[in-house]
């Protein structure tokens, strides 16, 4: 796989939180393994309202990959330089009255 960061749209911030831990359990575990020793480290970083806290290494150069995670909100926002890979859940949330 080519260099570049990984941007990846989730419909909500329950589904972000589950993913960037099911992600860094992941990498652990592949760190720990001597079978993806040549796998390169990820920076895994939520992008969401309630989580602001990473939003200026998000746009940082940085020797490591990052892969973001957030809603589609950020789709028409924001541009992160970088970013090569966008996988998109297919999913929306929609409000039913």
């Amino acid at each position: 796989m080519d260099q570049g960061d990984i941007l990846v749209f989730l419909t909500g911030e329950d589904e972000i939180e589950n993913v960037i831990k099911r992600l860094r359990r992941l990498m652990k575990k592949m760190k720990d393994d001597q079978r993806f020793q040549h796998v390169p480290s990820l920076n895994i970083y939520p992008l969401t309202a309630k989580n602001q806290d990473h939003v200026e290494q998000i746009f940082e150069a940085s020797e490591r990959r990052k892969c973001i995670v957030s809603t589609n909100v950020a789709e028409t926002s924001i541009t992160i330089p970088g970013v090569r890979y966008v996988i998109d859940c297919g999913f929306e949330k929609k409000k039913i009255s």
